[in-house]
C-alpha cells in the first residue's frame, strides 16, 4: 500500500516511481502518478539521465506514457528525452500509437509548430501494422498542414508514400496541395506509382492522374526552364566527354571509384572516370571499355548498366534530354534513373 505523497517522502516516491516502471510494474507505476507525483521528473537510469515519460517510451509502456502526457508531462523540452529526440518521433519509432495520438490530442499543433513534419510522416509510414486504418496520419492533417511545411515541398514523401503503398498517405499529401509533378531528384510520381508494385498501385496510379499527374519528366523540365518543344530539335554534337569533363574537374578518382561500387551514377562516373585518366574518346563503347581497369570492381548489374551507356537508345536519350534543357551533368543522370 502506498502511503500519501507529502514533502518528506517526496524522494523516497520518486525513487520508487522510476524503479516501478524500470521493473516494468505497470499498476504501480499509475497509482505514483495518480496520487501526484511529478510528471516531468528527470533521473539516472542505466539508459542516460531521462524523464519519466521518455524512459516510459524507452521501455516500450504506453500506458504509463499516456498517464503522464494526461497528468501534464512535458513532452515539448528534448533535454532528458531518449537521444535528444521528441518523445512524439521516439513513441513513433516504437510504434506506440496510443501515445502518439494523446500528444496529438493534447497539441494539435506540435507537429508543424516544431517543424516535425517530414520526420513525423517518415516513422509514420511503418505503422500499418500497429494503425492499420492510419488514424495517426490522418490526426495530423486534420490540424493544418502545407505543402511549405515539408522539406521539397511535400516531394519526398509522396514518393515514399508511393513506393510503400500507404494510400491513405498519399491522399492526404495531394489534398493538402502537393503537387505530384514536381520531380524529386528526376523521379516522377506517376513513374514511380508504375514502377513499384503493392496492393494498392492500381488506386495510387488512378488517384495521381486524377490530380493531372505527368510521367513525362522532360516535359516538366521545358516547362520550368520555357524551353519550347522542337520536334526536329538536334543538338548537333555527339556523345562526347568535352563537356562532361569540364564539369567533373573536382571529381575525385576515389569518389568515382565509389560511385560506381555503390552503383550511384554509373554511365556518368564510368565516362568520367575515363576522361580524367586520359584514355577519353568519342566513341562510348570504347570509352566504357577503357574504364573496365582490374582495381575497379564492376558486378554484373552494373555491367549491364554500363551496356546501356553505349546503347543507341542511350545516344537517343541523350539528344532528348539535351534538347529539353538538361545540362551534360544533368542528362547522364536522367538517362540512367529511366
Amino acid at each position: 500500500m502506498l502511503f500519501p505523497l507529502t514533502e518528506i517522502n517526496k524522494d523516497q516516491y520518486e525513487f520508487a516511481f522510476f524503479n516501478a516502471i524500470e521493473k516494468h510494474k505497470t499498476d504501480t507505476a499509475l497509482e505514483f502518478i495518480d496520487r501526484g507525483v511529478n510528471p516531468d521528473m528527470v533521473k539516472k537510469s542505466k539508459y542516460g539521465l531521462l524523464s519519466a515519460l521518455a524512459l516510459s517510451i524507452k521501455l516500450n509502456e504506453p500506458k504509463i506514457a499516456v498517464r503522464l502526457i494526461e497528468k501534464g508531462a512535458n513532452f515539448i523540452n528534448k533535454k532528458g528525452s531518449m537521444n535528444q529526440r521528441y518523445p512524439l518521433l521516439e513513441a513513433l519509432r516504437m510504434k506506440q500509437v496510443s501515445v502518439v495520438k494523446a500528444i496529438l490530442e493534447r497539441d494539435p499543433k506540435i507537429i508543424r509548430r516544431e517543424k516535425l513534419t517530414d520526420d513525423f510522416f517518415m516513422l509514420s509510414r511503418s505503422l500499418y501494422k500497429a494503425d492499420p486504418d492510419f488514424n495517426v496520419i490522418k490526426m495530423a492533417f486534420q490540424n493544418g498542414l502545407y505543402p511549405s511545411d515539408f522539406k521539397s515541398n511535400g516531394i519526398e514523401i509522396l514518393l515514399k508514400a508511393i513506393r510503400t503503398g500507404n494510400l491513405i498517405l498519399v491522399e492526404q499529401l495531394l489534398k493538402i496541395g502537393v503537387d505530384p509533378n514536381q520531380p524529386y531528384k528526376m523521379k516522377m510520381a506517376l513513374t514511380e506509382a508504375k514502377r513499384y508494385q503493392n496492393p494498392n498501385t492500381n488506386k495510387i496510379t488512378d488517384l495521381l492522374i486524377l490530380n493531372d499527374a505527368t510521367d513525362d519528366y522532360l516535359a516538366v523540365v521545358r516547362k520550368q526552364r520555357s524551353i519550347k518543344n522542337e520536334p526536329n530539335c538536334t543538338i548537333g554534337e555527339k556523345v562526347n566527354l568535352t563537356d562532361l569533363k569540364s564539369q567533373i574537374m573536382n571529381f575525385s578518382k576515389r569518389k568515382l571509384d565509389r560511385m560506381i561500387k555503390q552503383k550511384d551514377g554509373i554511365c556518368l562516373s564510368a565516362i568520367a572516370l575515363c576522361a580524367n585518366d586520359g584514355n577519353g574518346s568519342d566513341d562510348c563503347v570504347k570509352t566504357i571499355k577503357t574504364c573496365k581497369k582490374p582495381d575497379i570492381y564492376m558486378s554484373s548489374e552494373v555491367s549491364t548498366k554500363v551496356n546501356i551507356c553505349c546503347s543507341a537508345e542511350f545516344k537517343k536519350g541523350y539528344e532528348k534530354a539535351r534538347c529539353s534543357g538538361l545540362n551534360v551533368m544533368e542528362t547522364y543522370k536522367w538517362i540512367e534513373t529511366r
